[in-house]
């Protein structure tokens, strides 16, 4: 993830986070006309809200698993339970449990934030962005070409990816006047090994 995008997802959370602490504070949500408008509100950002969770690992906190009245366990994600009262009293739920997991998510995200505000600075992390581009683009016409087939995570697509940033690499070295430092160093390591 980019700098644009951790940003845009941490603004989506902050915004769910403070639509949700308002429908807290309202009583009977379901029959108040303000707490209607804020949970049409948070309808389109709860989706939103759940790929940021799962895009940075954390999507196995919002479910939570309870036993149905036949005792079998069931799933049940407290994000999409927010706009079912009847699921909610039925199970128990935590209200303050989507808070706990947002809390979270924004703290990790506002550390990948910070990481990334440090790379827009590093003109090798573009470059090396640039390089990524470049070689994904015949890796992206053969995906639209045939689109059954999974080129992208395919072993040759790797292998094909990994030599062409090694080239990169060394033309880079050798730019940079490292390469014969670089070899010489190499050459060392392999004979002492």
């Amino acid at each position: 993830m980019n700098y644009f995008e951790i940003k845009n997802r941490l603004d989506t959370l902050r915004k769910f986070r403070g639509l949700y602490i308002q429908i807290l504070k309202t009583s009977s949500r379901h029959e108040n006309k303000e707490a209607g408008k804020i949970l049409t509100e948070l309808r389109p950002l709860t989706p939103l809200t759940m790929n940021s969770l799962i895009k940075i690992g954390q999507g196995y906190k919002m479910i939570k698993i309870e036993k149905d009245f036949s005792g079998k366990r069931i799933r049940i994600n407290i994000f999409r339970a927010i706009f079912r009262q009847k699921l909610q009293r039925r199970y128990g739920l935590d209200e303050k449990a989507p808070l706990k997991v947002l809390d979270s998510a924004i703290a990790e995200y506002q550390g990948n934030l910070w990481r990334q505000k440090i790379q827009l600075f590093n003109p090798l992390f573009w470059i090396i962005t640039f390089v990524d581009f470049a070689l994904g683009i015949p890796l992206n016409l053969l995906g639209r070409i045939f689109p059954r087939a999974d080129f992208e995570t395919s072993l040759p697509a790797r292998l094909y990816l990994a030599a062409g940033q090694l080239i990169v690499f060394l033309y880079l070295a050798d730019f940079a006047g490292l390469f014969g430092w670089l070899r010489w160093d190499l050459l060392a390591a392999i004979l002492n090994f």
